[in-house]
């Protein structure tokens, strides 16, 4: 079992904010295995880091490798970083250090798929940036984004499938209920469809 640790982070005022308003209570993270076959022996820190934080984190397709969105307390955004499952070879994988990247999936052995703030554009009833889908290589290149949503795409996740199901604030002028709908797409942006209201 792998998890992370991490203090409260703020609330935000609408959830579509929580990637650029989320901040610790108190700065201080870190990354931990159990063997739940050795319940007496404690869990295993592989990464700590007392000024920084953890947003949310994911395992790679063959379970080596945990990918993990992280920022230290100097820093004003989000990043994706990834580590070896033995606590080896720290790595950050996004390259632009002014946009927020969240919520990274591993699609394939090369490459990810990601929300993140960078395509511009702030929602429309709130004052920070909104968020979209993005895919890029294992390597953090050829960044691409796969959604032109107005509004905010969060909490991606894949399906067997292949698709895409994300989290998608949407305006439908009929009750603010139902704004926040689960959809599909493509991960090319294909397809894109309302899965659940």
């Amino acid at each position: 079992i792998v998890y992370f640790t991490r203090h409260p982070l703020s609330r935000p005022n609408a959830i579509n904010c929580s990637i650029w308003q989320s901040v610790p209570e108190r700065w201080g993270c870190s990354i931990r295995t159990f063997d739940p076959t050795h319940p007496d022996r404690p869990p295993r820190v592989i990464f700590d880091d007392p000024d920084g934080c953890i947003f949310d984190m994911s395992l790679s397709l063959d379970g080596r490798t945990i990918f993990f969105s992280y920022r230290q307390q100097d820093q004003p955004c989000w990043q994706i970083c990834e580590i070896d499952s033995d606590g080896e070879r720290f790595r950050r994988i996004s390259q632009d250090a002014s946009y927020h990247d969240v919520g990274v999936q591993e699609r394939t052995a090369g490459e990810l798929m990601f929300v993140s703030t960078r395509r511009g554009g702030f929602t429309l009833c709130q004052p920070g940036p909104c968020s979209n889908l993005h895919r890029m290589k294992r390597d953090g290149s050829d960044v691409r984004c796969v959604s032109q949503n107005t509004l905010s795409d969060f909490s991606q996740h894949l399906l067997p499938d292949g698709r895409v199901l994300f989290t998608r604030w949407e305006y439908v002028d009929r009750d603010l209920t139902y704004r926040q709908s689960l959809w599909t797409q493509n991960p090319d942006g294909r397809h894109f469809q309302l899965f659940f209201v």
